[in-house]
């Protein structure tokens, strides 16, 4: 009896290491999309600057 419940303990163990991997992997590929789209929204901000400052260039001609 013993024997099982040392066993039954050890699979629960493995078992939320495992989760616990699986939730530091979903938290780590969510920051990163998190990032990702930070690093967008500044791309797309400088590309907007820049054309806003070109067509007022145009504009001055």
């Amino acid at each position: 009896m013993e024997r099982e419940e040392l066993l039954k303990d050890m699979m629960l163990e493995l078992k939320e290491k495992e989760l616990k991997d699986k939730t530091e992997a979903r938290e780590l590929m969510a920051a990163q999309r998190k990032a990702d789209r930070d690093h967008m929204l500044a791309v797309v901000q400088a590309v907007s600057k820049s054309i806003v400052d070109l067509i007022s260039l145009i504009k001055k001609d």
